[in-house]
């Protein structure tokens, strides 16, 4: 990860994605479920602590059809951030050589005949 007042190579910043899996769900398989997310994993390898913030932009559903379970461990400080749908923030402080481990878990269902559009 670049940041954009420069690395610093004594945090250790890691974002993993966790396996998607789709299929179907209700009566007869009418509906389809996705379920995707994230973990961060960051490490601070100063000597002194640091505050750190990290931000997860999650999906956000514009038709009522397509519903978006969210949820996250520890529970975001922040949802939404900066009153933006979608982004959520955890913040804390890092003790020297303490880890953190931040995770997000999204489920999207929709109807089979909706078509979903993802931007990334």
């Amino acid at each position: 990860v670049t940041l954009p007042f420069g690395r610093d190579e004594r945090v250790r910043v890691q974002a993993h994605p966790t396996s998607q899996k789709q299929g179907s769900a209700g009566f007869i398989g009418s509906r389809t479920e996705r379920r995707s997310g994230h973990v961060y994993e960051v490490e601070n390898g100063h000597t002194t602590p640091i505050e750190l913030q990290v931000l997860e932009a999650g999906p956000v559903s514009t038709d009522e059809r397509i519903t978006v379970e969210r949820r996250y461990d520890p529970a975001p400080q922040a949802d939404p951030w900066q009153d933006q749908p979608g982004l959520v923030a955890w913040t804390r402080t890092l003790a020297p050589g303490q880890s953190a481990r931040f995770t997000a878990d999204y489920v999207i269902a929709y109807p089979k005949d909706v078509s979903i559009f993802e931007r990334r």
